[in-house]
C-alpha cells in the first residue's frame, strides 16, 4: 500500500479511490511514510483522518472481530440454503415460493454479514430489518404473477429493491456522501467476480464427484444434487463477498482490470449483433423479443460503463479507453432511444398496459443516465472535465434507480389495482 500511495501523490483521483477501498489500512500506510517524500497534502489528509475518526465515534458503531466472522458466515450459508429448499422442507408450491421470496435467501444474509464486518448501527439495522419484514409480507400477498402483470413487474423489481437496502447496510446508512455510493458499486464488481470464480470451482468439483460417484452408485449423486446445489450456490455468492472483504487490503481490485480486457471486446460484439440484426430485418417496432433484447443489452452496456470508469481511474493511461467508452455510451444512448421510439410506437397502435407504461419509465431513467454519462465523456475527452464528474454522476443516479424500484414495487401495483 505505501509503494501506491507513494506513485499516486501526484494522483488526487486514485489517491481518493486507495482511501475508499480501505480507510483503515490507507491511513496506516500514509501515516508511516516519510514527511518529506509527502508534502504539503500530510496536512489535509491527517485532519480527514481525524474527521472520519470523530465521525465514527459519534455513530456508537462496534464491530465483530474479523476471526469471528468465518464461523458467522458459514452459519449464514446454512440458514440461506436452508431457506432457498423450503418448497421441498415445508411442501410449498415453487411456483408461489421462488418469484416472492428467492432474493430473501441471499441480501437479507448478505446485509448482516456487511454489517458483521463493518459495524452495527442502530439506525441502520433496524430500518433495514423492518424493509425487509414489511417487503416480505407484502411479497407473499401479491397476486399469482401469471394472473396480474403488476404483481409481476412488483416481484420482478424486488430483487432490486433487497440489494438497494442491502447497499444502505454497505455505507452505513450514510446517504450523504455521495462517493460511498461508488465504493458498494465498486465491491458489486469485486463480488461478482470472486462469485463467479467460485462458481467455476464448484463445478470442477461438481463434475470430478460426479465421476467418482458414477463408479459406485450414480443414482445417490442424482438424488443428492438437489441438497448440495442450494447450499452450492449459497457459498459462492456469500463467500465472494467474504473473499472481497478479504482480499481488498492485500490486493488491487479485479474488476477493472477485467473491464479493461472486456469492454472493447463488448463493444465490438454490440456493433456485430447490431449489424445481424439490420441485415436480418429484425424490428423492434414490431418484434417484442428484439425490443427485450435492446433493453437488456442497454443494462449491460451501462454495467459495462460504471466498471470502465473505475478502470480508468486505477490505470490512467489513456485516451483509447476514453474513445472505447464514449463508443459503447453511444451506441447504447441510440438503443434507448430506439427502444424508446418502439415503445411509444406500441403504446399509439396498442394501447396503454401496465408492461408498456414500465418499460418506458425504465428507459427514459436509463436515457437521462447515459445522456448525462456521455456528455461528461465527451467533455473528458475535451479536457474540460475529469473522472470525478462521471463517478460522482452515476453515484448520485442511484437515488433515481432507488426510487424507480421502490415505486414499481409498492405504489405502481395498487395504481392499477394489481392488474
Amino acid at each position: 500500500m505505501r509503494d501506491i500511495i507513494l506513485n499516486n501523490l501526484q494522483n488526487p483521483d486514485g489517491l481518493e479511490s486507495l482511501y475508499r477501498n480501505d480507510p483503515g489500512a490507507f491511513a496506516a500506510s500514509f501515516m508511516e511514510l516519510p514527511e518529506e517524500s509527502v508534502g504539503e497534502i500530510r496536512g489535509f489528509w491527517i485532519a480527514r483522518f481525524k474527521a472520519d475518526s470523530l465521525y465514527s465515534s459519534k455513530n456508537e458503531t462496534y464491530k465483530i472481530e474479523t476471526n469471528t466472522s468465518l464461523p458467522i458466515l458459514i452459519l449464514l450459508i446454512v440458514i440461506s440454503g436452508t431457506i432457498a429448499k423450503i418448497p421441498d422442507l415445508a411442501h410449498v408450491a415453487e411456483s408461489y415460493f421462488y418469484p416472492r421470496f428467492l432474493g430473501y435467501a441471499l441480501f437479507p444474509f448478505l446485509s448482516v454479514y456487511v454489517m458483521i464486518r463493518n459495524g452495527f448501527r442502530k439506525t441502520v439495522w433496524v430500518p433495514v430489518s423492518i424493509l425487509f419484514l414489511i417487503s416480505s409480507v407484502y411479497a407473499a400477498l401479491l397476486p399469482a404473477p401469471d394472473q396480474s402483470q403488476t404483481a409481476l413487474i412488483a416481484l420482478i423489481h424486488l430483487p432490486f429493491f433487497l440489494w438497494f437496502l442491502t447497499g444502505f447496510v454497505f455505507v452505513n446508512g450514510d446517504m450523504k456522501t455521495i462517493e460511498k455510493r461508488g465504493t458498494f458499486l465498486d465491491f458489486n464488481g469485486e463480488w461478482m467476480i470472486y462469485t463467479a470464480l467460485l462458481a467455476f470451482a464448484g463445478l470442477i468439483l461438481t463434475g470430478i464427484t460426479a465421476g467418482l460417484f458414477s463408479l459406485a452408485d450414480e443414482s445417490l449423486f442424482e438424488s443428492l444434487m438437489p441438497w448440495i446445489a442450494p447450499y452450492g450456490i449459497a457459498l459462492c455468492l456469500l463467500g465472494g463477498a467474504h473473499l472481497v472483504f478479504l482480499r481488498e487490503k492485500n490486493t488491487e481490485s479485479m474488476a477493472p482490470v477485467i473491464a479493461r480486457i472486456f469492454t472493447p471486446l463488448f463493444l465490438l460484439t454490440l456493433l456485430v449483433y447490431l449489424s445481424i440484426v439490420l441485415l436480418k430485418g429484425m424490428n423492434p417496432f414490431m418484434d417484442r423479443n428484439t425490443l427485450m433484447v435492446f433493453n437488456a443489452m442497454l443494462l449491460l452496456i451501462l454495467a459495462m460503463a460504471i466498471f470502465s470508469l473505475r478502470e480508468s481511474e486505477i490505470f490512467k493511461n489513456s485516451k483509447y479507453q476514453d474513445f472505447i467508452l464514449t463508443a459503447l455510451l453511444s451506441v447504447g444512448l441510440l438503443l434507448d432511444l430506439t427502444a424508446l421510439s418502439a415503445i411509444l410506437f406500441r403504446l399509439g397502435s396498442y394501447g396503454l398496459s401496465p408492461n408498456r407504461i414500465a418499460v418506458l419509465g425504465l428507459n427514459l431513467i436509463i436515457a437521462g443516465h447515459a445522456s448525462g454519462l456521455l456528455y461528461d465523456m465527451i467533455r473528458k475527452v475535451q479536457g474540460t472535465k475529469d473522472l470525478h464528474h462521471l463517478r460522482y454522476r452515476t453515484n448520485r443516479y442511484l437515488t433515481v434507480y432507488a426510487g424507480w424500484t421502490a415505486f414499481m414495487v409498492f405504489i405502481y401495483p395498487i395504481l392499477f389495482s394489481f392488474k
